[in-house]
C-alpha cells in the first residue's frame, strides 16, 4: 500500500508547475519514491546490510525535508496579496506593490505587469507605466493588454506617433476588444493634434459606432467638422450631443456657431 500512497500523494500535490519554483525536481521525487517503496535488495547488501538502510533513512529524510519546504512556499504564496483585488478596489499603490514582488518572483508573469501598468496609470504614473510596459512588450509583444497599456502611456505622454501606431495595433489584435470604443477616440485626438481633421471625423465617427451615447465624443466630431467646413454635418452631431443633454454648454455653442455660419 506503500507505493501506491506515495504515488497517489506525488500526482496530488508535486503538479509541474509548482516542482518548477520548488528545489525539488521531477527526477528527485521518482528517486524519493523508489528509494522508499522498493524492496530491500539483499545480495547487494548482504555483507553490510545496516549501509543501505541508512542510505534509504537519510534519503527519505531529505525528501520529506523538501516537501516542508515546498509546503511553507505554498502558504506564503496563498498569503500573497491579490494585485488584481487591490486594483478593483481603487487600492492602486498596493497593487503597484504586490505586483512588482510578483514580477520580481516570476519575470515573465504578464498578468501581473497587466496589473501593474493599470495601476500606474490609475495613478497618473504614466512613464512608469510606459517604462514597465515597454519590459513587457519585450516578452510578449502581442499581449493585447500591454500594447494597450503603452499606446495609453504614450498618448498621455504626447508620444503621439508611438501611440498612434500602438492603438492601431490594438484594433487589429482585438478588434471588439473592451477598449476598443475609446481607442478609436483616441486615435481621433491623435489626428486632431495632427491636424488631420478628415482622419480624425472617421475615428471619431467610428468610436461613435461603437458608443453613441458619449454626449462630449459627439461635441468633439462637431468641432472637428467645423474644421473641415462642413458645417452640415457639424451641425448633424452638435444636435446628437443635445438629444442627449440638452443643457450642454459646449454643444450649445458649437451649434449656434455652425449657425451662423450656415445663415450668414
Amino acid at each position: 500500500m506503500l507505493p501506491s500512497a506515495l504515488s497517489s500523494f506525488r500526482v496530488q500535490n508535486l503538479t509541474g508547475a509548482f516542482l518548477h519554483r520548488t528545489l525539488l525536481s521531477r527526477v528527485d521525487v521518482d528517486l524519493m519514491v523508489t528509494v522508499v517503496c522498493r524492496p530491500w535488495n539483499g545480495e547487494r547488501n548482504a555483507h553490510k546490510p545496516w549501509e543501505g538502510s541508512i542510505r534509504m533513512r537519510q534519503k527519505l529524510i531529505a525528501g520529506i525535508a523538501a516537501l516542508v519546504f515546498m509546503g511553507v512556499t505554498t502558504l506564503a504564496v496563498a498569503q500573497a496579496p491579490d494585485a488584481l483585488q487591490l486594483y478593483r478596489s481603487g487600492q492602486y499603490n498596493a497593487a503597484v506593490q504586490a505586483t512588482l514582488a510578483e514580477i520580481e518572483q516570476m519575470p515573465r508573469n504578464m498578468n501581473a505587469y497587466s496589473v501593474l501598468g493599470w495601476s500606474l496609470l490609475a495613478l497618473n504614473r504614466n512613464q512608469e507605466a510606459l517604462e514597465y510596459g515597454n519590459r513587457a512588450l519585450g516578452i510578449a509583444r502581442f499581449d493585447h493588454r500591454i500594447v494597450h497599456i503603452v499606446a495609453e502611456a504614450n498618448f498621455r505622454l504626447n508620444n503621439n506617433e508611438r501611440a498612434l501606431e500602438l492603438y492601431q495595433q490594438y484594433t487589429a489584435i482585438q478588434p471588439q476588444g473592451v477598449h476598443i470604443p475609446q481607442v478609436f477616440f483616441n486615435m481621433g485626438e491623435l489626428f486632431i493634434r495632427m491636424g488631420e481633421y478628415n482622419r480624425a471625423d472617421i475615428a471619431i465617427t467610428t468610436a461613435l459606432h461603437h458608443n453613441s451615447e458619449s454626449v462630449n465624443w459627439w461635441v468633439r466630431l462637431g468641432f472637428v467638422r467645423e474644421q473641415i467646413n462642413d458645417h452640415e454635418y457639424a451641425e448633424a452631431a452638435y444636435r446628437q450631443a443635445l438629444g442627449i443633454n440638452p443643457n450642454h454648454t459646449a454643444a450649445l455653442q458649437g451649434l449656434a456657431r455652425v449657425q451662423a455660419v450656415v445663415g450668414g
